[in-house]
């Protein structure tokens, strides 16, 4: 379910028709950080002998800090656009 995703994604976004690319960046940023954290996590979950034939390829488990910190950068950095920064001023992870 979590590749389907992984290569369903742009298609996905696009069928979401959002207009602004700032924001479309930010959401596949977002979007793509919560898989990579699930994928992690989804790796060091016991298999069972069916699979096992499926490896599951994540990037390192990040520490709740290093995710914050990333989550920070990429999805809610400012963006020149005083509306849009305002809006989402609130929702920073702190």
């Amino acid at each position: 379910m979590i590749s389907d995703i992984n290569q369903s994604l742009p298609a996905l976004l696009q069928a979401a028709l959002i207009s602004n690319p700032t924001l479309s960046g930010r959401i596949t940023d977002a979007v793509n950080l919560i898989l990579s954290t699930v994928n992690s996590v989804a790796s060091l979950m016991p298999h069972s002998s069916a699979a096992t034939s499926r490896k599951i390829r994540a990037a390192p488990l990040l520490r709740a800090a290093d995710l914050k910190k990333q989550w920070n950068l990429q999805v809610w950095s400012p963006t020149g656009n005083a509306a849009m920064d305002t809006a989402f001023a609130g929702s920073a992870i702190r």
